[in-house]
């Protein structure tokens, strides 16, 4: 019975992570990604701004999947994206402190129950982030009520489990020690709740400090093997994510193995006590100074093994490849952030083989071909990107997205499937004003979109009278019917082009989540 109740406090505890992480995260909203963007500018800041980030989110997820989405979106280098990736490590040792003061020494485990009732009140009948707050409350709650359980299932097995049960305190037991941190890690998923577990076991007297600081040291290196493993299917920040987060944290094994004996000895030198009657405040203080001196060590290093890890995971050859990842989904503003240049560079390359067409020259079909194949993969992400109605501006940027890819579609379209339209244009005398300022535009990425629309709407304007003087040149014989039909066809071709390049700057504007945008309707005559 007493394992069951262990298990089930186990359990109790995960799950509590889980709903408070939950509720802190959709309480910060997009305000704690927005500050770990801007106040990181150098590798340094970013271990700063990780570290904080995640001990506030108590999620080193959630840290690492937005320095892997900034990166994306251009929005931070990888070597500044590294920096918070070292300060999340030492971020996640801050559960381990809370647990050893709330749950060990003031052991609020069974006075905690009533916040579990009010969060769940809170979440139950609040809106907003009051709601939030009360899932994230109901969430700590059970955090230390699932100690409490633990501690209590282990109660009858104190001549069952015992540090005998456990490899000796050698090289090779702690080496045994540190795999199975690994696979604890692997299998519940949760770090904290491995933590956790061996706190428990230390204060039942069931486990001593040296055993347990090796399983706890796996367990960074677990933590690591998880998120290899969700970013090797992925594009190249990710898969560089991956693997830079794996040797970090195998350097970091390897520093808190050569410092688990001297830190002993000093511990015991400062306390004047024997390691093992402090052993839980000892495992956190540990735990916290081995991440503490792997950052340390390695943080200066950081431009120098960023530019490691790039030569190992090159860039691809193709250059057109799109940074969207499937894991960045559980983000819907990093998500959205990472689609937002993949828009623009859509728009440039389609306007690239636009601006050939009313040159006269004929566009690169096979580069078409690799450009319908990229909308494809977008259009894929954003269908899957899910986001709430009450998340007005993740909302409001989806739906420019959505619009914004409906006209790239559109534009591909138009110099795919009537390329000759675009020739044709290149050629009419009449069009010479208009097509200069296409061109121009076409020529000039940064030209304000204002004037686009400026020219859209002289050219609609215009259309009539045009389409008038095509077709009394017909009638008076200086055009025969083809070449005139196709003059006709060419002029309405002009201007669904530039209306689709207008509406694209247009929604490319509104679903920008840097600036203050107008409400997500859909822009006139769309």
């Amino acid at each position: 019975m007493g394992v069951l109740q262990a298990l089930g406090g186990l359990g109790v505890f995960i799950l509590g992570m889980v709903i408070m992480v939950d509720g802190l995260h959709s309480g910060a909203g997009d305000g704690q990604q927005r500050l770990l963007a801007r106040f990181t500018r150098s590798p340094l800041t970013g271990a700063l701004t990780g570290a904080a980030s995640t001990a506030v989110l108590q999620s080193s997820s959630a840290t690492t999947i937005a320095a892997v989405g900034f990166v994306s979106a251009g929005l931070l280098s990888f070597p500044q994206a590294l920096g918070i990736i070292y300060g999340a490590n030492l971020g996640t040792t801050v559960t381990g402190w809370l647990v050893v003061f709330l749950g060990f020494k003031l052991k609020l485990g069974v006075l905690l129950l009533p916040l579990i009732f009010l969060g769940t009140i809170l979440r139950v009948f609040a809106n907003g982030r009051t709601a939030d707050l009360g899932y994230a409350l109901a969430g700590f709650g059970l955090i230390f009520l699932g100690i409490s359980l633990m501690q209590q299932g282990l109660q009858g097995f104190d001549d069952l489990i015992t540090p005998q049960t456990f490899p000796d305190d050698t090289l090779i037991g702690r080496l045994q020690l540190v795999l199975l941190g690994i696979l604890i890690t692997l299998i519940t998923q949760s770090s904290s709740a491995g933590v956790a577990a061996m706190l428990t076991l230390l204060f039942a007297g069931s486990i001593n400090f040296a055993q347990a600081a090796a399983v706890v040291i796996g367990m960074d290196l677990g933590t690591s093997v998880k998120a290899l493993i969700a970013t090797l299917g992925g594009h190249v920040e990710a898969r560089r994510t991956g693997v830079s987060h794996l040797v970090f944290n195998a350097v970091t094994v390897l520093i808190a193995l050569m410092m688990l004996d001297p830190f002993i000895y000093f511990w015991q030198l400062l306390s004047a006590a024997d390691v093992e009657d402090t052993a839980e405040f000892a495992l956190v203080a540990f735990h916290s100074s081995f991440n503490l001196a792997a950052v340390i060590l390695l943080l200066p290093l950081a431009n120098q093994f960023a530019r490691l890890i790039e030569h190992l995971i090159p860039e691809g050859k193709d250059k057109l490849s799109l940074s969207l990842d499937p894991f960045l989904l559980n983000e819907p503003s990093i998500a959205l952030r990472a689609v937002l240049p993949q828009l623009k560079r859509l728009r440039d390359q389609i306007s690239c083989q636009l601006g050939l067409l009313v040159k006269g020259i004929p566009a690169d079909r096979e580069l078409l071909s690799r450009l319908q194949h990229l909308l494809d993969q977008v259009h894929n992400f954003l269908n899957a990107l899910k986001v709430k109605p009450d998340k007005t501006q993740h909302w409001d940027a989806l739906t420019a997205m959505m619009h914004c890819m409906d006209h790239l579609q559109r534009l591909h379209e138009r110099c795919d499937e009537e390329p000759q339209r675009g020739m044709a244009v290149s050629k009419m005398r009449m069009l010479h004003t208009q097509l200069h300022a296409l061109r121009h535009y076409l020529q000039n990425e940064g030209m304000d979109s204002e004037v686009l629309t400026s020219l859209h709407e002289r050219l609609s304007r215009q259309r009539t009278r045009i389409r008038q003087e095509i077709i009394a040149q017909m009638v008076s014989g200086k055009l025969d019917v083809e070449e005139g039909t196709e003059q006709l066809e060419a002029l309405r071709w002009l201007v669904r082009v530039v209306k689709h390049l207008a509406r694209i700057d247009g929604y490319l504007a509104i679903a920008s989540l840097n600036e203050k945008r107008l409400p997500a309707t859909p822009l006139a005559s769309d």
